[in-house]
């Protein structure tokens, strides 16, 4: 048992730690992904960049865009990039799956996401273009920046429809490293590794190190007490020939570090076997390539085996003393000695939880916000628990004779061994925190950071960009509205030249002022309908009507008013309007933030820009549905014959940084549960170990059958239970100091999945206690 427990941290060390190094995206790794070898990715033509970069630059053209694609008889849309990949700049943007990259003007390679979808490999053929033809697959390649990109990819100046974006990798000379193109050209440059995000990823890895560490040293520690316990005869008799306390204590200090070596060397070969099974899963939930060639690190897994056998050697200090201790002949000095343990880690433990709950709350303060200390105060918490876990065993003791006759066994037994106990609920409380606090800071809504998380319309919608009318006729629009449960198509219209003031004044220190869709709409009552899922107020038709607003978000709101920007060819002005708010059930970033009457934009002298057009459906769509009126809108586009990109129907995407799009935080919570669950197995062994004699009193009365099930049951319940509890309530501390230092971050606590550990963990526990426990009573002869 021991041996499995000292394999944990090998195992899992190892293979985290080379897992981190494989897939962590460092800044150098970042640039090679989004910029191949070069220095920059300017957006500009040929003719423009090349006026623009400084003389020796290289550069290497890289046009993306939209084609039609062919997908069993109908029409769908995918990005194609035409990109020349033989050139040495691109080193680093592509891998190559089977076959090889594109070279000539009737060649395509696909993503394997795109290449899975439509069944397809090297040598096969697809038909994609405006107009459509036909290319040969020479190859299956994944962009490094995200692998599952359904993607084509075609040789360089093959342009699969009318208007691809136009970008260059450039890698400047020597003398002109610090070159940047003017403020009206967009660009991407190489990022360096912000201090912030690297202090939040060491963090991060320590809290879970340093928490299964102490994990480790708590479960350890309690068994080899109970072990020593189980071994007192032979250690009495090595001390009744002579040996001194010190070497008795070193006798059991040998006996955990070679199971420590034993343990580290088992998990050290399951964590390497672990890496190169598991290496394609990986590259698929980071969507990155793994660096270093998809190979374990060596150094990684030696450390961690060594940390391995150096925790089995701190583990032992305790239960070696102990020992040392009861091998002297009386009896009542080891009793005294264990009081004074007790009362010490009382009176120290309590004190310690309290200043690292100070420390927390100092450390989160806004004027503050160092994550160190208030990882130091969680750590002080942690502990101080841990010394107090005899206290609230022998708390637990006192409720015992209210209970039935297994839960009263186990809670008294738990009692008379507080300081096993004790540790065992501190293991599974460390065990759990550390998993607690990474996914609080992994739910984190991020809607405060940008509008990139906010969602473009509400859910149930379909948008269209406004100038389709130009070359969709009646007819295919009718068509198209046959295909979807539309009722209504709202046209949404935007002011190109105006936008809403934010009257937010003092926002919250430390937060940035909130980033809500500012445009400015033109429109009336379906376009309110649209935005807020509500029809109009009557007031509010009545304000629009007499050149007032309706305001979505309240942080445009002024009492009663709200202010306009409004750009003129000589001026910027200010336009103060009455208005009243109607609010938006979430930011939607496609949509206006205010809607004034076409009357008043008129009179404003607001001008009219590009809108979208919106089909409002009475409810969501299945993938069938959405192909065929995909597919009946890109036929009519293809039958105009016009040179421009394909415009598919855009669905709503959904607002970011929840819970449901962060695969990780299952992943911990599983890992939690699991690693819980293992420690209380450990717990109930060392419980069994110890209940030697009570069983045989039961037997010895004549307990039923599944007595001993049951009592095994409850003191899994009770360790796992108790630990999980105080866990998830120490996993907030160091959640709190991660939260310090992003202000941008605000709390999204997912209160069902920390009820499912805080409940489920325990009661899985039990069942599987109840299914693997053995239930028979045997009675055991006593000697004195």
């Amino acid at each position: 048992m021991l041996a499995l427990v000292l394999a944990i941290p090998a195992f899992v060390g190892g293979y985290l730690w080379s897992a981190d190094t494989a897939t962590f995206e460092t800044a150098e790794r970042s640039n090679e992904f989004r910029l191949g070898q070069a220095d920059l990715l300017i957006e500009a033509g040929p003719g423009e960049t090349a006026a623009l970069v400084p003389r020796g630059s290289r550069v290497a053209s890289w046009d993306d865009g939209r084609t039609t694609l062919m997908v069993e008889g109908r029409l769908t849309t995918t990005e194609y990039f035409s990109i020349d990949l033989t050139n040495p700049l691109t080193e680093g943007l592509f891998v190559v799956r089977t076959g090889h990259v594109a070279r000539e003007a009737g060649e395509a390679a696909l993503g394997s996401a795109l290449a899975d979808r439509l069944g397809l490999g090297v040598g096969d053929t697809i038909r994609l273009g405006m107009p459509l033809r036909e290319l040969r697959i020479v190859g299956i390649i994944d962009p490094t920046v995200q692998l599952d990109r359904p993607v084509v990819v075609v040789a360089a100046g093959n342009h699969l429809s009318g208007n691809p974006d136009q970008h260059h990798l450039v890698v400047l000379p020597p003398d002109a490293r610090d070159w940047v193109p003017p403020e009206d050209i967009g660009f991407l440059s190489t990022v360096e590794d912000s201090p912030a995000d690297q202090a939040i990823r060491t963090t991060a890895l320590w809290l879970v190190v340093g928490f299964a560490s102490a994990q480790v040293v708590l479960m350890v520690g309690a068994t080899t007490a109970v072990t020593a316990r189980r071994r007192h005869r032979e250690l009495a008799m090595v001390a009744a020939v002579g040996a001194t306390r010190s070497q008795t204590g070193r006798i059991v200090i040998a006996h955990n570090l070679t199971l420590g070596i034993a343990g580290a060397f088992a998990g050290l070969v399951l964590s390497i076997m672990a890496f190169y099974l598991t290496g394609d899963v990986l590259a698929q939930v980071t969507n990155h390539p793994l660096a270093n060639d998809s190979r374990p690190g060596l150094g990684a897994h030696l450390t961690a085996g060594a940390v391995s056998v150096l925790l089995a050697g701190v583990a032992a200090l305790g239960p070696a003393h102990g020992a040392a201790r009861r091998s002297d002949p009386s009896a009542a000095l080891h009793r005294l000695g264990d009081q004074r343990i007790r009362r010490g880690l009382l009176f120290g433990g309590l004190p310690l939880a309290v200043l690292g709950a100070i420390a927390v709350m100092y450390g989160v303060d806004s004027e503050v916000a160092d994550l160190r200390i208030t990882v130091l105060g969680a750590g002080l918490v942690l502990v101080g628990l841990a010394a107090s876990g005899p206290l609230i065993v022998a708390a637990l003791g006192r409720l015992a004779g209210r209970m039935v006759l297994p839960l009263r066994i186990s809670i008294r037994h738990a009692a008379r061994h507080q300081l096993r106990t004790g540790a065992a609920i501190a293991a599974v409380c460390a065990a759990t925190a550390g998993s607690i606090g990474m996914i609080l800071f992994l739910t984190a809504d991020t809607s405060t950071g940008g509008p990139g998380q906010q969602a473009t319309a509400p859910p149930n919608t379909l948008s269209l960009p406004a100038e389709v009318d130009t070359w969709i006729n009646d007819e295919e629009m009718a068509q198209l509205r046959n295909e979807l449960p539309c009722h209504r198509l709202v046209s949404v219209l935007v002011a190109s030249d105006s936008s809403v003031i934010n009257a937010f004044r003092n926002p919250a220190p430390g937060l940035p002022t909130p980033d809500m869709p500012a445009s400015v709409g033109i429109g009336g009552g379906e376009l309110i309908e649209l935005v807020t899922g509500a029809p109009a107020t009557e007031q509010a038709l009545s304000l629009l009507a007499a050149g007032g607003a309706v305001s979505f978000y309240p942080e445009f709101m002024d009492v009663d008013s709200l202010r306009l920007r409004h750009e003129t060819v000589d001026d910027v002005e200010r336009i103060e309007l009455d208005a009243i708010l109607l609010p938006a059930p979430e930011p939607y970033r496609g949509l206006p933030g205010v809607v004034v009457s076409p009357e008043t934009a008129a009179e404003l002298g607001l001008i009219s820009g590009s809108g979208r057009l919106v089909f409002d459906l009475d409810r969501p769509l299945n993938q069938s549905e959405l192909a065929a009126a995909q597919h009946a809108f890109l036929s009519a586009q293809l039958r105009a014959d016009i040179d421009t990109d394909p415009v598919g129907l855009i669905p709503p995407r959904p607002a970011g940084g929840h819970v449901a799009e962060n695969p990780m935080v299952y992943l911990l919570a599983i890992l939690s549960g699991l690693i819980t669950i293992l420690v209380g197995a450990v717990a109930v062994g060392q419980a069994n170990a110890e209940t030697r004699g009570d069983m045989s009193t039961l037997a010895a009365i004549g307990g039923g059958v599944w007595i001993r099930r049951t009592i095994s049951a409850c003191q899994a319940g009770l360790v796992v239970g108790v630990g999980t509890v105080l866990g998830v309530v120490v996993g907030f501390a160091p959640a709190a100091g991660l939260f310090a230092v992003r202000p941008d971050l605000s709390w999204n606590t997912p209160w069902w999945l920390l009820a499912v550990i805080a409940v489920g963990v325990p009661v899985l526990a039990m069942l599987g206690t109840l299914a693997v426990a053995q239930s028979k009573l045997v009675f055991v002869r006593r000697t004195s």
